[in-house]
């Protein structure tokens, strides 16, 4: 049983990236039994699967965060503290911290509960380094710039200059903003059209409590 009121730091670091690639951080726990997080208040009744995450993390609950990076300082990915699962976090980048909080105020778990704490899944996600899979630059922004290509390529092109986005496969700190810029030629005209819209409604995140971080689905 661990103590009350103190803190634990694991950095997750992907050291070796093969060449033309980009390595994304993927944290997930299906399991419920592994994702034991304590807390003062016992849970009854329950009916539905759902999580504690965010604002439902007060003092009195032991919590996890995971951040956008190797600091404290960077982006706060998602705020966890217990609950049926954890959905995936991704971080931006090969890096990132989760930071574990105990309590001043916990009590020992309720009878009958085993003491196994939380275990979480870890994945390497890889993408092409100039794909549009992440948000690249500073990670206090998320912007894009997509650049058309030359007029001339589109004899050796099957599509033509055409092409498709989608949403970052990162997870997005909340209150985050994307910025799609597209570059093209003089007397280019640019079309897009919305092949797939998928995004989460946040009166329906608020009541069922099963958001962490922003994964949008949509695509372009």
């Amino acid at each position: 049983m661990y103590p009350r009121n103190v803190t634990c730091y694991w950095t997750i670091r992907q050291k070796e990236v093969p060449t033309s690639k980009h390595a994304m951080i993927a944290v997930s726990q299906e399991n419920q039994h592994k994702a034991l997080v304590k807390r003062s208040i016992a849970s009854f009744n329950k009916t539905s699967r759902s999580i504690r995450a965010w604002s439902d993390c007060t003092g009195e609950r032991d919590h996890l965060i995971f951040y956008d990076g190797s600091s404290t300082n960077d982006p706060v990915l998602a705020k966890y503290c217990g609950g049926d699962w954890l959905p995936r976090v991704v971080s931006r980048g090969p890096e990132m911290l989760v930071a574990f909080h105990s309590s001043p105020f916990s009590a020992p778990l309720q009878q009958g509960i085993p003491n196994r704490g939380f275990e979480l899944d870890v994945d390497i996600l890889f993408t092409d380094s100039d794909s549009f899979d992440f948000a690249q630059g500073t990670k206090n922004l998320c912007e894009f710039h997509i650049n058309a290509s030359n007029p001339d390529d589109v004899l050796f092109s099957r599509r033509g200059r055409m092409g498709r986005i989608v949403s970052p496969r990162h997870t997005l700190p909340p209150n985050t903003t994307c910025t799609y810029h597209f570059h093209g030629y003089p007397g280019d005209l640019i079309w897009l059209s919305f092949t797939s819209y998928n995004l989460q409604i946040l009166q329906q995140a608020i009541h069922d409590n099963n958001t962490l971080g922003r994964h949008p689905h949509g695509k372009l």
